[in-house]
């Protein structure tokens, strides 16, 4: 491998350290680091970094080019990458964090957002697998109450759950009210708008002192909203108001109507399997339900947030 580095790269490695199973850093003979990363596959990455390069937004990582001018490589159909290491600060400051995230994402959204031409049906579709989700969350929690109501002995996650039962119910009426606003919003759209989206919101991954963003491997052409959707799903920190740092975001990049009922019809959906519930350890299940219960706090501030002006 080293040699093919060298070939392609001309770097000349004089350590490789393994991170994780795909994962290396490279430290060269001229004390420079590296990352190699191993890929599942380069179906569209390579034109996704040659789209992102074009945009000139500094802030997400691109992989270094090999000598074709390629950002992606290949050795015996072994996809792989090769980026500038930054090393992480050691304080988590989640916060300023998510600032500079939510600032850069916008700027990623709005530098790269087109209209793409949809299916007939692709906004009843998405309606249809919404609804069916939410029927089967609220059959599963009635199910799982019933279940709870009739032991003699209720474990703490078991009276966490019941305290809460409203909460949930409430946000699956929520979720079923803004998808069908959705499907009247979007009933007569033919396009459906679209972006670089980056759907991998890890706090690591966001290095504050060198301004920038890594683990964009996932970057791909989808609806911008799947990237506020992923934050709410991969950020919980119960300390952090998400409402205000998406309201950075939208400071910068409005969402249309139907999006912003596309969005809330998805983030009220209940995050966890009331019918898994059952297996899980205890100190599980209570993780699990405050996380749910923190998520919809999160979200009603958000709905507040988008409606304001309506």
């Amino acid at each position: 491998m080293k040699n093919i580095i060298n070939e392609l790269y001309n770097i000349k490695i004089s350590i490789l350290i393994r991170l994780s199973t795909h994962v290396y850093k490279i430290k060269t003979e001229d004390n420079e680091e590296y990352i190699l990363k191993y890929l599942n596959d380069d179906e569209n990455l390579e034109g996704i970094y040659s789209r992102l390069s074009i945009l000139n937004i500094s802030s997400f990582l691109i992989p270094i080019q090999n000598i074709y001018g390629q950002y992606i490589s290949n050795d015996n159909e072994k996809y792989f990458q090769i980026s500038h290491y930054y090393n992480d600060e050691l304080i988590q400051a989640k916060d300023m964090r998510l600032k500079f995230f939510m600032k850069e994402l916008a700027l990623l959204h709005s530098k790269s957002q087109y209209y793409m031409k949809v299916n007939d049906g692709f906004f009843e579709e998405t309606y249809d697998y919404v609804i069916n989700v939410l029927e089967k969350s609220k059959q599963d929690l009635n199910d799982i109450l019933f279940k709870i109501e009739a032991l003699d002995y209720k474990s703490p996650s078991a009276w966490l759950l019941l305290m809460n039962n409203q909460l949930f119910f409430n946000a699956i009426d929520e979720a079923k009210k803004h998808i069908e606003k959705f499907i009247d919003l979007s009933k007569e759209l033919k396009q459906l708008r679209v972006a670089l989206v980056y759907q991998n919101f890890d706090y690591q991954h966001i290095i504050l002192k060198s301004n920038k963003i890594i683990g964009t491997e996932k970057l791909c052409i989808a609806p911008p909203i799947y990237d506020l959707k992923y934050l709410f799903d991969y950020s919980f920190n119960g300390s952090i108001d998400l409402s205000g740092f998406i309201k950075i975001y939208l400071d910068s990049f409005s969402l249309l109507e139907y999006e912003k009922e596309w969005l809330l019809g998805l983030l009220f959906i209940p995050s966890f399997n009331f019918k898994a519930l059952e297996g899980y350890k205890e100190l599980e299940a209570i993780v699990a339900i405050t996380r749910s219960i923190q998520h919809f706090n999160n979200a009603f501030e958000l709905s507040k947030l988008l409606t304001q002006d309506e």
